[in-house]
């Protein structure tokens, strides 16, 4: 189980700003807007990051993701390819 939020103030302008429609830090989801935590899309592919927490744990997979992102960045990053890929199939059933 894990609780999701709505970002306010100066940090949702901050994630608006970088485009960031949500982030998974387990055991928690921060969505930028409302609109963003009603996205069903959004919503699935923020659910597997925390799958993916789960499997790797808190520290493996924040590592894990860190060098992916470092090395291919955020497009390429498999942990990024599997929660959009994750995200789309449960969206088109």
């Amino acid at each position: 189980m894990y609780r999701s939020f709505v970002a306010c103030g100066i940090f949702q302008r901050w994630l608006h700003k970088i485009g960031v429609l949500g982030f998974a830090v387990w055991p928690v989801v921060v969505y930028s807007t409302v609109q963003a935590s009603q996205e069903e899309e959004v919503q699935h592919h923020e659910h597997q990051h925390i799958v993916q927490y789960r499997k790797y744990g808190l520290v493996g997979f924040l590592v894990r993701y860190g060098f992916y992102h470092l090395r291919v960045g955020y497009d390429a990053n498999p942990f990024e390819i599997e929660a959009r890929k994750v995200a789309r199939r449960q969206v088109q059933g």
